[in-house]
């Protein structure tokens, strides 16, 4: 048991620092990025990154996941040959197919449905990277099934140390401007495409089967509709901004986005830690178990108000010190945005007991309601709001998702975390958020604005521990196990 928990361990941080620490690096780069760039570059750069994901959809059509899947069915050596063969050439084969149709369609079409974004370079150089980053696909695929999470974590790490590196000599060498962008992932895309032939060249040389595809291609066109919802919503509501408002609005409300991402990344790590103690309980359906899983609600709970509130009162007066006046607007947005962290959060403490249960076809559900209820919010308000109709529509669409979850979870299972408190602390930390809105509105001094801030973040956790909603001794003990 304890070799099983060290290899999941090191492999779940192996894939956790090369997903991490690119964003990481990535972010450190936004004043650079925000001096070279007007925002009308970083609405563009939204706008292909955008497409790119969408495109990418069609020209894989999920056929990768299934290598991960069918991987066991198949045994090392020429049985994998043949499959991992008869995958690559298809995969790439519908790439090209696709990029082809997708361009065509483009140059008709673009200027209506993809409102400021050039048919070329831009919508050329993205799909050419989608085309070069097939195989890498397939080799991901292959790092997953084989347990090679260090290769994958190393990877991961190169093409992101490769792509900024090549980004920052285009746009501050070159002055590119968004095309650096566009064209340094290309250039990546490239590179790994070498590289990954270079790993595959043992797994290829098989005979290409129809036999083999079949059952992979149906297991794939199963899962696609899921993998559309988002790259289309986030295409959609960009080009909805592009056309209502302008470039500039669309590259504000990215640099925004580009802060608050932070804090759902959090929140895909609580979904991490929270899922095995949420399935423990159900599974032993003891009354201690559920206490404990009352205990882990409380507190992630209370990490995550603290940090919503942290977010919203530091962050505006951040954006104001390191990046250049066309950009402060998008301070304005970052506690309107950040609010839609809150539903996410209480939407793991209860979506959980649908995949406990094994009703996944409420996943389903829930994604299409999302995406229609997000579609409707923005068509209604983008002429009027701008990119504060997508705020509006994220927030409902979030919130949406929460009550779903919590409703379809307690008629499946009775689980009633800590109510009053998430109540009593939400309502806390938003009353004290508004407060930081007002101040920062008659205030403009960026440097007075991060000292309320920390003010205001101080007086928070100065309240949760008077009002008994957190409790330093209990900190104090929880720091203590950990170390032991």
């Amino acid at each position: 048991m304890s070799g099983k928990f060290k290899e999941i361990g090191g492999a779940t941080l192996n894939y956790g620092i090369g997903k991490f620490l690119p964003q990481v690096i990535g972010f450190f780069l936004i004043p650079l990025y925000t001096m070279y760039l007007t925002p009308e570059d970083y609405g563009m750069v939204e706008l292909a990154t955008a497409f790119g994901a969408f495109s990418l959809i069609f020209m894989r059509l999920a056929l990768p996941g299934s290598v991960a899947r069918f991987y066991y069915e198949h045994k090392e050596g020429p049985e994998l040959k043949d499959y991992i063969t008869t995958i690559y050439w298809s995969l790439l084969g519908i790439s090209v197919g696709m990029a082809a149709l997708i361009y065509v369609v483009s140059y008709f079409f673009l200027y209506k449905l993809v409102p400021g974004l050039p048919l070329w370079p831009f919508v050329g150089v993205v799909l050419l990277t989608d085309i070069f980053s097939a195989n890498s696909e397939i080799q991901k695929r292959l790092l997953q099934a084989r347990k090679q999470s260090a290769y994958s974590a190393k990877l991961s790490i190169a093409t992101s140390l490769i792509g900024i590196s090549t980004a920052v000599v285009l746009v501050v060498g070159f002055e590119m401007g968004a095309l650096g962008i566009v064209c340094a992932s290309l250039m990546g895309s490239v590179i790994f495409f070498i590289q990954a032939q270079f790993y595959l060249r043992k797994d290829m040389g098989g005979n290409f089967s129809f036999k083999l595809l079949i059952p992979s291609f149906k297991y794939a066109l199963n899962i696609l509709p899921s993998h559309l919802v988002t790259p289309f919503g986030n295409l959609l509501s960009r080009s909805l901004l592009s056309g209502f408002a302008s470039l500039a609005a669309v590259g504000l409300y990215s640099l925004a986005m580009r802060f608050i991402t932070p804090l759902y990344l959090i929140s895909d790590a609580f979904n991490t830690a929270f899922s095995p103690i949420y399935f423990e309980a159900r599974k032993k359906d003891e009354p201690d178990g559920y206490k404990k899983l009352e205990d882990a609600c409380k507190k992630i709970w209370l990490i995550a108000i603290f940090m919503f509130v942290a977010a919203s009162t530091l962050t505006p007066s951040l954006i104001h010190l390191i990046t250049p006046e066309r950009y402060h607007p998008a301070a304005e947005l970052i506690p309107f945005m950040a609010i839609s962290f809150l539903p996410t959060v209480l939407t793991v403490m209860y979506s959980n007991e649908m995949y406990y249960s094994k009703k996944t076809a409420w996943v389903s559900v829930i994604a299409i309601t999302r995406f229609l209820s997000n579609l409707a919010i923005a068509l209604l308000f983008i002429e009027q709001w701008g990119y504060y109709a997508l705020i509006l529509a994220k927030f409902m669409e979030n919130t949406i998702i929460m009550l779903f979850s919590i409703f379809i979870s307690r008629k499946m299972f009775n689980f009633n975390p800590n109510v009053p408190l998430i109540i009593k602390s939400g309502l806390l930390g938003i009353a004290l958020v508004t407060v930081s809105v007002f101040f920062s509105y008659y205030q403009t001094n960026s440097y007075l604005q991060l000292a309320f801030g920390l003010a205001i973040l101080a007086a928070f956790a100065g309240l949760l521990v008077i009002t008994r909603m957190a409790s330093v001794a209990t900190l104090k003990n929880y720091i203590k196990t950990k170390r032991l």
